[in-house]
């Protein structure tokens, strides 16, 4: 019984759905953003690195848009919990910060949040 050919239940996890990769993809946000939680310089700067503000401002102005371009309708549950995992990393990682570099792009971003509009 050990030596069956396909994988137990509770090994399908079937990544190719897009709930799962959605799912796996706020995952690795959160790793990242429990990360740079407290003094954490290094982690901080990982994370920056890995998610730009730019990146960070364009997600949250527009969830249901790809990297395409292209327009998805999301339900408001979605696109909550997806605006709920970046704007912590916003968070952690640009507001909440020890690294000098980080906070001044933050104030430097000139992405129109400050100022109640947001870039396309």
């Amino acid at each position: 019984q050990l030596m069956r050919s396909e994988p137990p239940p509770s090994a399908n996890n079937n990544l190719s759905q897009p709930e799962s990769k959605l799912a796996y993809h706020l995952g690795v946000v959160k790793l990242l953003t429990v990360s740079s939680r407290g003094k954490s310089p290094s982690s901080e700067v990982f994370a920056a690195n890995y998610f730009p503000i730019v990146d960070v401002f364009k997600i949250l102005s527009r969830v249901n848009v790809d990297s395409e371009g292209n327009v998805h309708d999301l339900p408001s549950a979605t696109t909550w919990q997806v605006k709920r995992v970046f704007s912590d990393l916003l968070r952690h990682v640009y507001v909440e910060t020890s690294v000098k570099r980080l906070n001044e792009e933050l104030r430097n971003e000139t992405c129109g949040l400050w100022d109640g509009e947001m870039a396309g």
